[in-house]
């Protein structure tokens, strides 16, 4: 597959309003839609139930196998329009239907608003998210950071429901997440359990200091943008990101590949998208980092994945945030 968006009858399971993204795939809006048309565009309005597991009897009659035991504390989360199953979880998990996840979120930012910019299911059904588009725009010199809300969950177990702003550096389509401020929390975790709509009022509480963030970020952000820095620096900074390696002898190994992501980084430095009005600053080192991460970034392949989504899928959630992070970390002025 090309990607990690689902597929049905050829189509993808997914909507987006706007810019076309990479792979071209869902149905397109020119502009953001309610939570109904959402839903029903990205075609998510499916259900899911949990169904008990048993396993294989050794007995059979007129060659019909006898079930055996049924597994204790465990149940499968199963797709009845296809009868997939999408994971084994806990008895004790609760699955949180896709028009749930839609209702969540109109709860929190006010039911029937026409604020959703893109919807999906990705993983076959294991993973859907969800992105909101808030209004305005936070600006970093002449670089515009579009406000978004993004919002993931599983239904494999894998993920808990979680709500957090990501911010979008539009002239490379980049994504700026960081922590920018202690007092500025940077998204919520809600597990699977049934008093999850009880923490409908905390997610509120957490975005409504949306603009408190923004502002934080905004002025972070233009304080690397007032900072020059050298080659030199940059240098360094690739070396701090990818650290040379000591083998088990005490002998320090550089390799090609560690080499070559910090000349490419520092490439980018010079030569990235977008960078000529902000050159030798430390907003340029940190948008070398970011398009580094969501574009440049050696991924292992495998399984018929794409490395394009595997590579978005790390800069969100895995290796890609945390160097993001950390680089931004190194950066603060």
């Amino acid at each position: 597959m090309a990607h990690e968006l689902e597929m049905k009858n050829g189509q993808a399971r997914m909507m987006y309003a706007g810019k076309t993204p990479w792979h071209g795939l869902g149905q397109h809006v020119e502009t953001e839609v309610t939570a109904g048309a959402a839903i029903r565009l990205a075609d998510l309005d499916w259900k899911l139930e949990k169904q008990p597991i048993y396993i294989e009897g050794t007995q059979k009659i007129d060659d019909i196998p006898v079930v055996g035991v049924k597994v204790p504390d465990k149940v499968a989360v199963v797709r009845p329009e296809d009868n997939s199953i999408l994971g084994v979880v806990s008895d004790r998990y609760e699955i949180i239907q896709n028009a749930d996840c839609f209702d969540f979120m109109d709860e929190i930012i006010g039911s029937g608003q026409a604020v959703y910019h893109t919807a999906g299911s990705i993983f076959d059904g294991k993973r859907i998210f969800m992105t909101v588009k808030l209004p305005g725009d936070a600006m970093v010199g002449d670089d515009k950071i579009e406000k978004y809300i993004l919002l993931t969950t599983s239904h494999d177990g894998s993920l808990a429901l979680n709500i957090r702003w990501t911010p979008i550096r539009v002239v490379c389509n980049n994504t700026m997440n960081a922590a920018l401020s202690r007092t500025a929390k940077a998204g919520i975790n809600i597990r699977h359990t049934t008093n999850y709509k009880a923490r409908v009022s905390e997610a509120r509480k957490v975005l409504e200091m949306t603009d408190h963030y923004y502002q934080v970020m905004e002025q972070e952000f233009n304080r690397l943008l007032d900072a020059q820095f050298t080659e030199g620096e940059m240098v360094n900074l690739t070396e701090q990101l990818f650290p040379t390696k000591v083998d088990d002898n005490g002998k320090v190994k550089l390799s090609t590949n560690t080499k070559n992501r910090r000349e490419k980084m520092v490439g980018l430095f010079h030569n990235g998208i977008g960078v000529a009005p902000i050159k030798n600053t430390r907003w340029a080192a940190f948008n070398a980092v970011t398009e580094f991460v969501d574009h440049h970034r050696s991924t292992a392949v495998h399984g018929g994945r794409d490395k394009k989504d595997l590579r978005f899928n790390a800069s969100i959630f895995g290796g890609g945030a945390r160097m993001k992070q950390k680089a931004f970390d190194l950066l603060k002025v």
